[in-house]
């Protein structure tokens, strides 16, 4: 089920949730009068549905530029300085393996969130792809003049972030003039996530690649359970396809984490294309696998 929710200073002051089966659509979540805070969050909880946010309005809150998050370290934002159908493609440093695929990376958001084309060019107002260790392997930087736009970071995940940085920085077709410096303030940035059912590993990779990206995560805390075939322990594998099958029929309880990998078994093989998957974002895995 849908729900969507305000917290104001960490304080809930509103939600709303939909019904069964439908979406929200031009939906008010009011907030009192008079709230005032430093901090407004706004929590969506999908039920494991994709969720798209079309546009948001918070009146009283209105950013006339666009709104860069997480918010960076070092950011001077200035006026709008071109359009983005100005710039006439993607030129990479070098065609490192990491750059081409930042690049590529790049070219599939532009066109996923704001539906623009652009590929690799040769002249003319370009977007520029570098890849430098010497800022610090967490470290991104993202430039934009009238000269066009460049790009670093200090390894394939912080240039894949500046990439991400670079498209929330175009709001109504134009660019703005910016210098930002960034890192994430923590070593370990993780999330904790069960081992999806065969039908969900796609949506588990769009989730990756669009959202743990985007927010910084480099740790991907894998609950595996018995959701896994372990080949050298066969019995396992049995148990837990005998238990939750039993379970399902409410002949036992449900085991505690029993719908992991949907309660059936994914091959080694699936589970290593998923580890790898995230690796390929800048994201290592540490699976989690319960032993009493």
């Amino acid at each position: 089920m849908l729900s969507a929710s305000v917290l104001v200073d960490g304080n809930p002051v509103g939600k709303i949730t939909a019904k069964p089966g439908e979406l929200f659509s031009g939906c008010l979540l009011n907030i009192p009068v008079g709230v005032f805070c430093d901090q407004m969050i706004v929590r969506l909880d999908g039920d494991f549905a994709p969720i798209s946010i079309q546009s948001m309005e918070i009146p009283g809150s209105i950013e006339e530029g666009p709104v860069v998050f997480p918010i960076p370290e070092k950011m001077t934002l200035g006026e709008a300085v071109m359009k983005l159908s100005d710039l006439k493609g993607i030129t990479l440093e070098k065609r490192s393996k990491d750059i081409v695929f930042a690049a590529k990376h790049l070219s599939e958001r532009l066109k996923e969130s704001l539906d623009v084309k652009m590929r690799t060019a040769q002249e003319g107002l370009f977007v520029h792809l570098n890849l430098d260790k010497k800022i610090g392997k967490e470290c991104y930087r993202v430039d934009i003049s009238q000269e066009g736009a460049t790009l670093m970071g200090g390894s394939r995940a912080s240039l894949l972030w500046a990439v991400e940085t670079f498209v929330q920085l175009v709001k109504d077709g134009n660019l703005y003039a910016c210098s930002i410096e960034d890192k994430p303030y923590r070593p370990f940035r993780g999330v904790h996530i069960l081992l999806p059912a065969r039908e969900q590993i796609p949506f588990y990779k769009r989730l990756i690649r669009s959202m743990l990206v985007s927010l910084r995560y480099n740790i991907l805390y894998l609950n595996i359970a018995g959701g896994m075939r372990f080949q050298s322990h066969p019995e396992i594998t049995e148990a837990w396809i005998k238990v939750n099958e039993r379970a399902n029929k409410g002949e036992l309880p449900k085991l505690p984490f029993g719908t992991c990998g949907g309660g059936s078994v994914l091959e080694q093989e699936e589970v290593r294309d998923l580890v790898e998957y995230a690796r390929e974002y800048g994201i290592e895995t540490i699976p989690e696998i319960q032993s009493l």
